[in-house]
């Protein structure tokens, strides 16, 4: 058997050592770089907006709502609310958030339809463009209704 130098020795200690550390970092920040990847989509809580028996067919009602978001270590409370509206077919619940640059749409009980202040867009109480620059209709949560309650899904 060959003897190993001192100064082998070392550099094959060296060596260990550097890919002990590289393992070491190395799992953790694969971690990080597949998690979204890993995550499934679409994934997100279901929050509760009370009785659905609550909503009455014709014009949509201004819900609000909050729920904890957890964001790595933080969780922080978020409020937001949303427009439902019964159709013959089942609860409906609309995004407030105008699709052209995000600003928030109220509903017009005057003219019956919802109106986004920022630019002019328009829509009919189906969410669909009426007028205006937004090239989408408002977008829709995933609804449920479960023992009697309305929930909508959140991202």
């Amino acid at each position: 058997m060959e003897e190993i130098g001192r100064r082998d020795f070392f550099g094959l200690l060296a060596k260990g050592l550097g890919g002990l550390i590289s393992t070491l970092l190395a799992v953790p920040l694969g971690g990080y770089l597949l998690s979204p990847v890993l995550r499934k989509a679409g994934e997100g809580g279901w929050v509760s907006l009370g009785r659905a028996d609550k909503f009455a067919p014709g014009r949509p009602v201004r819900v609000e709502y909050s729920y904890e978001r957890e964001d790595g270590w933080m969780k922080t409370k978020v409020s937001r609310y949303a427009f439902i509206l019964r159709r013959p077919d089942g609860l409906v619940a609309f995004s407030p958030v105008c699709t052209h640059l995000g600003c928030s749409v109220g509903w017009n009980e005057e003219q019956k339809n919802f109106h986004c202040p920022c630019h002019g867009g328009v829509y009919d109480p189906e969410g669909k463009v009426l007028a205006g620059p937004p090239p989408k209709p408002l977008t829709q949560f995933d609804t449920k209704v479960e023992e009697g309650k309305l929930f909508i899904r959140v991202a």
